[in-house]
């Protein structure tokens, strides 16, 4: 039989699966004009956040997949907002492509500590240096 994985006790004490669901995942709503690719693929992370409470670790495999779809969703963006032209990542990284939206403000936050926080915490989750975890600190 599966159970809950004992980490969330720590935080939570004794948790039913279905108020973990409601109340303690993040709720995530798009805006009807989002791509559907990228709601999509949203439905992926959703999916692992109630898996973590069965297993802890999930968690950083959701933070990671919503942090990627971050990354193709600007790229989406920016196809849309420019008649069709591709971003190329490879000559131009996330920092340009955030630079790119940071410069035509449209972003809803404008602290560039939080672009770069993002940046940074994706780029290390996608090149980890050895096994370690980010946990509920990866929430938010």
């Amino acid at each position: 039989m599966i159970k809950r994985d004992t980490r969330w006790e720590i935080f939570y004490g004794d948790i039913s699966i279905e108020e973990f669901v409601d109340k303690k995942i993040p709720k995530t709503v798009f805006a009807k004009q989002v791509n559907k690719d990228i709601k999509d693929a949203f439905d992926v992370v959703h999916k692992l956040l109630v898996h973590s409470y069965y297993e802890y670790l999930f968690l950083d495999v959701a933070v990671t997949k919503a942090l990627h779809i971050m990354e193709m969703a600007l790229c989406i963006r920016y196809r849309e907002l420019n008649n069709g032209e591709e971003w190329d990542l490879k000559k131009n990284p996330l920092f340009e492509l955030t630079n790119w939206f940071s410069k035509n403000s449209l972003f809803e936050v404008k602290d560039k500590r939080v672009l770069n926080s993002i940046r940074q915490i994706r780029n290390h989750m996608t090149h980890p240096k050895g096994h370690n975890f980010a946990g509920t600190a990866g929430l938010p």
